[in-house]
């Protein structure tokens, strides 16, 4: 029997255009990155991606957007050569950045803001990421990575050139954990943090002795200063021996002696992004207590630091936060998916956090002096582009329109919102994109764009990768099924479907199948899967 339909809405309308969307469309939309705001206020800093499919290749150009009036963003750095990570002194004055060395690593930069060229700071052997201005602005911390048994820059220099020449390069090993995804552990390479003293180039290691890994995936925002400058919390990775997991944990480093501390050795699961309360008390991190179910849902945990206790900060709460930080009074805003959405948060601390966006997904949120949320926004039907919300409540206003010029060669389809009945009477969503020039009454091929994971959302959002639109352009409409062990949805909705991983989430496409040709939308002939 078809699935019983419990609600379907129009979310986001078609639009007209000459001619549907095509892959060379996707890779020519520019892509903007993160913002990263001014001290005042008044500007934000967003990375702008373009890709080159003749050359095969992405460039990123820094631009400065007014947040506090409209305005036209302006160019911070050329379009010629890549500028990533963007990090503006506590004075307003200078721009710090990532950019590539000629062995293309990347490398510390800094430039002026009123005029000047660019200068190279560091010369690490593996390159740098994720700097850190020090609250005098006299220097920076920055991340490079170094070789296990070669904990120097020079040893690690010397020994990189010596594996350059090696004709040899099979990895050997007997170690259980030699990859994650595409990279290699069996090279060695761990991060150390470094400060960048400006005035004499000095570079010194914080960490000389450090074995810990970062997040493999993204590595940045892995650590965070304290507001005195004395300390330095950082999520590490670490191999658990006796119970044979990867686990991250939290420690804290001494930035006069280097010494390392772990916060919760007792904890069985993870804890991640440490991050100080503007008044030094608190580190607040997220904790999953499950390390053998990797959707567990993060808890927010505050660290008491002169007690040396924590505790969980939000309670009744069924969502998972992720990028917390801390305004200059103490509110904490964050990110969070949301019935398939990523919302931004704001917690005062007391009661249940508010959301201050809606529809679409947000991500990489800074926040501003003036009491902004300043984020990424995408939904189904827009590509990303740079917004900003008042923490407080009150509508979002878009800052950029840096896809505009591509996306208005191409048309996108109606996108609908529906919930059924799937597996065992439950309640499951779906986004439902229909090809552009739909017609009503006339039957389309259907294709199921099917999320991996399995714990994971097809969400509201403009896919550089599984993009619902593109998938709609050659005249089929597309089905995202949410299925049962979605996450967004609270950890139950997530959790329910270990050990039958395939019963829940099958029967769920199924029933969304059948309830789409039962519509008269679906061709029963013509139907086809694909996903992650």
């Amino acid at each position: 029997m078809p699935a019983t339909t419990v609600s379907l809405r129009m979310l986001h309308p078609e639009r007209k255009a000459a001619r549907a969307m095509t892959a060379e469309d996707l890779w020519n939309l520019p892509r903007v990155g993160g913002p990263e705001v001014f001290p005042d206020g008044a500007h934000a800093v967003v990375p702008v991606t373009r890709y080159d499919l003749e050359k095969n290749e992405g460039r990123t150009q820094l631009y400065a957007v007014p947040l506090a009036a409209p305005g036209e963003p302006r160019a911070l750095t050329a379009p010629d050569v890549s500028a990533n990570e963007p990090r503006i002194s506590p004075d307003g004055k200078h721009l710090a950045f990532i950019r590539k060395d000629g062995n293309g690593k990347g490398q510390l930069h800094v430039m002026p803001l009123d005029g000047g060229e660019a200068r190279r700071i560091t010369a690490l052997p593996l390159g740098a990421f994720d700097p850190t201005w020090l609250p005098d602005g006299s220097g920076l911390i920055v991340a490079g990575y170094l070789f296990k048994g070669f904990l120097t820059p020079e040893a690690t220099a010397a020994e990189a050139e010596r594996r350059a020449k090696d004709p040899v390069k099979a990895h050997v090993t007997e170690d259980r954990v030699y990859r994650f995804w595409d990279t290699w552990l069996t090279t060695g390479e761990v991060p150390h943090l470094f400060t960048v003293d400006l005035a004499s180039g000095t570079v010194r290691d914080l960490m000389p002795a450090s074995e810990y890994w970062f997040e493999w995936m993204d590595p940045c925002g892995q650590y965070d200063l304290s507001p005195d400058a004395t300390e330095i919390a950082f999520a590490g990775i670490h191999f658990d021996e006796q119970r044979s997991l990867l686990l991250t944990s939290i420690f804290t480093l001494s930035m006069s002696t280097g010494a390392i501390t772990r916060l919760a050795p007792e904890h069985p699961g993870d804890d991640l992004r440490p991050r100080y309360s503007p008044d030094g008390r608190f580190i607040v991190h997220g904790r999953t207590m499950d390390p053998e179910f990797y959707a567990d849902r993060t808890r927010l945990m505050r660290y008491d630091r002169a007690a040396h206790t924590s505790s969980e900060w939000i309670t009744g709460w069924d969502l998972s936060p992720s990028n917390w930080s801390f305004t200059h009074n103490g509110t904490l805003v964050f990110e969070a998916e949301q019935d398939a959405r990523v919302r931004v948060f704001t917690f005062g601390g007391t009661g249940m956090p508010q959301a201050i966006t809606d529809d679409g997904s947000a991500s990489g949120t800074a926040v501003s002096q003036a009491g902004l949320a300043v984020f990424t926004h995408q939904s189904l039907a827009r590509p990303a582009e740079l917004f900003a919300a008042p923490i407080a409540g009150g509508a979002a206003t878009r800052l950029t329109h840096f896809t505009d010029e591509v996306s208005a060669r191409f048309g996108m389809g109606e996108v609908r919102e529906m919930t059924f009945a799937g597996c065992e009477g439950e309640d499951v969503q779906m986004f439902v994109v229909l090809p552009p020039g739909y017609v009503e009454g006339r039957k389309y091929p259907l294709v199921h764009v099917i999320h991996g994971g399995p714990h994971g959302i097809s969400a509201d959002q403009f896919h550089a990768r599984w993009n619902g639109q593109l998938f709609a352009a050659p005249g089929y409409i597309v089905a995202m099924v949410n299925f049962q062990g979605s996450t967004s949805w609270g950890q139950d909705f997530a959790q329910r479907i270990q050990g039958e991983w395939a019963r829940r989430p099958f029967e769920d496409l199924m029933q969304a199948t059948d309830m789409l040709i039962a519509t008269g939308l679906v061709d029963e002939t013509r139907m086809a899967v694909t996903g992650g």
